[in-house]
């Protein structure tokens, strides 16, 4: 049995209100939600949250919330390992015991069934303990440098002339799913670690959301391949 948790706390403070702020007509949690239900993969759907106002809109989507997250787990210091382990905790106590669970991010306008499925499969394919979605950075961090008193401080100083397709490439967490084997994660309590394996999504086909213009990037996203998949 597999299980989708979506960890939607209510004290998001870059976007006020984020998790349930309108997204292209419906409020972004409610679009993840109809996607999990629409992808038949989960057996249930847990959803964690500390905020009334999301689970009177959850509630509305058909899944009940018997009770709210504990604050200690709510804060800006809480980890989404922390939250993840007392919503398996909670949703084995609901549902029964399960073998495979999803933490799913609830702003995750670019979320597909099929990322899900391949994710999921690559993850049983090489016996690891989890799966996340990852991304390329954009730029070669091995030419990054920080800013001392307005002047560059260059990471790696004798990588800055090499042309880029000879730089390594590296990667960083999308920000959108953990697929996990229940029994494993409950042993280790980290959803990201050695024992992990990545599924890399190209970057068209995701945007993490922290600010107002990342939100309208990730509109703009969506309606481009909604665009594409009308004119098929």
């Amino acid at each position: 049995m597999k299980i989708a948790i979506i960890p939607a706390r209510g004290g998001s403070k870059r976007i006020p209100k984020k998790n349930i702020r309108n997204f292209l007509g419906a409020p972004a949690i409610g679009n993840t939600i109809k996607l999990l239900q629409e992808a038949d993969m989960f057996s249930e759907i847990y959803v964690s949250t500390d905020d009334i106002e999301i689970a009177d809109i959850v509630r509305g989507y058909g899944i009940d919330i018997p009770k709210l997250r504990p604050f200690d787990i709510s804060n800006d210091v809480a980890t989404t390992d922390s939250v993840v382990e007392h919503s398996v905790k909670e949703a084995k106590a609901i549902f029964g015991d399960f073998d495979y669970g999803c933490c799913i991010y609830p702003v995750n306008p670019l979320l597909s069934i099929e990322q899900l499925t391949s994710a999921f499969d690559l993850m049983v394919k090489n016996e690891a303990q989890t799966c996340f979605a990852s991304v390329e950075f954009e730029f070669p961090i091995e030419q990054s440098f920080e800013l001392i008193n307005g002047k560059p401080k260059f990471k790696y100083p004798e990588k800055l002339s090499a042309p880029s397709q000879m730089l390594r490439k590296f990667y960083h967490d999308a920000g959108m799913f953990y697929w996990f084997d229940v029994n494993e994660f409950m042993l280790t309590k980290t959803l990201i670690s050695p024992h992990s394996v990545c599924y890399v999504i190209n970057q068209l086909l995701c945007q993490d959301i922290n600010t107002l213009e990342d939100w309208a990037l990730a509109e703009l996203k969506v309606k481009r391949l909604r665009d594409i998949q009308n004119a098929k």
